[in-house]
């Protein structure tokens, strides 16, 4: 995710994980612009993706752009996403 912002590149990555599912990410010069699982878009999309582990990453070019769904700049999104990882891990642990 970073090197795609860093390249300032208009790309969607397609994320294939094991469970829960499947992640969409679209990047539009740089930013990241919408995310979208199969239950959830914008930030909470973003986060939930960003919290799997494992999978598979494909990357996508000339896909129809959807509506922005998300309006921050990338190196906060990211730092939230980790953030709300941390903090949805620390409760699986104390919740078992």
């Amino acid at each position: 995710i970073q090197l795609k912002c860093l390249g300032h590149a208009t790309v969607v990555l397609d994320f294939i994980a094991r469970s829960p599912g499947f992640g969409r990410i679209y990047f539009k010069e740089g930013e990241i612009i919408h995310a979208e699982t199969h239950t959830k878009e914008g930030v909470p999309a973003f986060n939930e993706i960003v919290s799997w582990r494992g999978g598979q990453v494909i990357e996508l070019h000339d896909v129809p752009e959807p509506p922005p769904t998300i309006f921050e700049g990338w190196q906060n999104l990211l730092l939230q996403a980790v953030q709300w990882t941390d903090e949805q891990r620390e409760r699986q642990l104390k919740g078992s």
